[in-house]
């Protein structure tokens, strides 16, 4: 009832969750209304780094547009340069351009930096996917299995633990694992 931005830009990451998990078949909706609240929300929040930051991964996640998410990410941290989020959705956005240990290196320092807390498992799924395109096969590993045992529910992480799995030449834990996903996400 209250347009502040904070929570268009909450509403509008939320919508990653929906397109990620293949929740709507309409993608094109999704990163329409995914857009429409970010752009909202920036208009009426500019200088919020979390405004800024939530903007970054949308715009890298949804719309592919990672040069935009990399902006976004930095202005964020110019605002405010210990945000967790703007720390790990910059080095997300770095990765996507082929960056992948500067993507690493950011998403480790938001990870260290922010403890326990309402980010952590996406923290840890962030450093994960970075650690992966930086070679760093057990690290991912770890932090997969970690996020599985403390958010079981959160299923991101448990997709990659597949693949690491099998590479490290744990069939037995791969199997176990795509058991699991098959039975909450059949398709």
């Amino acid at each position: 009832r209250d347009p502040k931005g904070i929570f268009l830009a909450w509403r509008g990451y939320a919508k990653t969750f929906d397109m990620g998990d293949h929740r709507k078949s309409d993608v094109l909706a999704q990163k329409q209304e995914a857009e429409s609240l970010i752009r909202k929300a920036m208009e009426i929040e500019p200088q919020n780094s979390t405004v800024l930051a939530l903007a970054s991964y949308v715009y890298s996640f949804m719309m592919h547009e990672y040069e935009v998410g990399h902006e976004l990410a930095e202005r964020s941290l110019r605002y405010n340069p210990m945000n967790v989020l703007g720390l790990a959705f910059l080095g997300r956005a770095k990765s996507y351009l082929g960056k992948f240990e500067e993507g690493y290196q950011l998403a480790a320092k938001a990870r260290e930096i922010c403890g326990p807390g309402p980010h952590q498992h996406t923290l840890d799924f962030l450093c994960g996917i970075t650690a992966i395109l930086s070679n760093r096969y057990d690290e991912a590993l770890k932090l997969g299995e970690m996020n599985r045992a403390l958010a079981p529910d959160y299923r991101p992480p448990q997709r990659y633990l597949v693949p690491l799995y099998l590479q490290a030449g744990k069939q037995e834990k791969a199997r176990e694992v795509y058991d699991n996903l098959k039975k909450i996400e059949p398709d």
